[in-house]
């Protein structure tokens, strides 16, 4: 949660189908942007303590690693794969 920005990143899930990640805003109910919405699975959304960088899980490659990109929605993210002794 990122209250002292004033938002929250949430994960949305629908009956059967895979996670998306969105940005919602505090101040609106209706103020929600998409931020990862693939169809893979996104899950698990964490925000920097700055509120700069929102790090999520996907299994996009075909297993869950690591992803790190800013909130602000600009291009560019940075994949942190599972090294050989990480657990799935």
């Amino acid at each position: 949660m990122g209250p002292a920005y004033g938002y929250v990143a949430v994960r949305l899930k629908g009956y059967s189908q895979p996670g998306d990640i969105a940005i919602a805003s505090l101040d609106s109910v209706t103020a929600v942007r998409s931020f990862a919405a693939t169809s893979a699975d996104e899950e698990t959304p964490r925000l920097s303590p700055d509120g700069k960088l929102l790090a999520y899980s996907s299994d996009e490659t075909g297993a869950y690693d690591v992803y790190v990109r800013p909130v602000s929605g600009q291009r560019g993210r940075v994949q942190k794969r599972r090294g050989p002794n990480e657990r799935q």
